[in-house]
């Protein structure tokens, strides 16, 4: 079966939700069977405390079974629900996951999402794979990269940096154009939201 990745957006309605997140939701979702990675971030522009939980799963049955179809409907913590607002959720297979601890500690949370043009997202997908393969190989990658794919050509990546310097060596940005990525010229349209990561207390 193939593994999935599930993206959690979401406003904070109460400030005392972040306390929540480490000390109870991300340790015990770690706990959770079926559960590969899971981590949380936290950004404050351009929308005011909005926060990201993401986690990759062995399976969607798994996924299901401990999280439910839907975040009202979910059997997770549901006491917790109201401290959350403007919630989204989004589900996808993975195409390629990779984790390698070795490089660093977790620092940035990188969310591209994106579409490419006609009949290119294999050939995306491969690319990215090599360039995450090449990046490690150097020492410059990430610490871990996760991309799904949609449908109708469409993506979404996942990654883990140790530092902001990092992140933007591996994908051609710089301070003065930080919002960059490889392959663009494969791109229809993209965007890339980045979080500072949130881990468990």
């Amino acid at each position: 079966m193939p593994r999935v990745i599930r993206i959690f957006r979401f406003r904070l309605a109460e400030p005392q939700f972040d306390n929540e997140l480490r000390r109870v939701l991300l340790p015990d979702l770690l706990l959770t069977d079926g559960v590969l990675d899971v981590y949380g971030g936290r950004r404050d522009r351009p929308n005011p405390d909005e926060r990201i939980v993401a986690s990759v799963w062995a399976d969607r049955e798994s996924m299901l079974a401990a999280l439910g179809e839907s975040i009202e409907g979910s059997p997770f913590h549901p006491e917790l629900l109201d401290l959350s607002t403007d919630r989204e959720l989004r589900i996808c297979e993975l195409e390629f996951g990779d984790r390698d601890d070795s490089i660093g500690r977790p620092a940035v949370l990188r969310l591209v999402e994106g579409t490419v043009r006609p009949g290119e997202l294999e050939a995306y997908v491969d690319e990215a794979r090599r360039g995450t393969v090449a990046d490690r190989d150097a020492g410059r990658g990430p610490l871990a990269l996760y991309l799904g794919c949609m449908g109708d050509d469409a993506f979404m990546t996942l990654s883990i940096w140790p530092d902001w310097a990092t992140l933007q060596d591996a994908t051609g940005g710089d301070l003065d154009r930080p919002i960059a990525t490889r392959h663009a010229e494969r791109l229809v349209d993209w965007t890339a939201s980045h979080y500072e990561v949130m881990g468990p207390d």
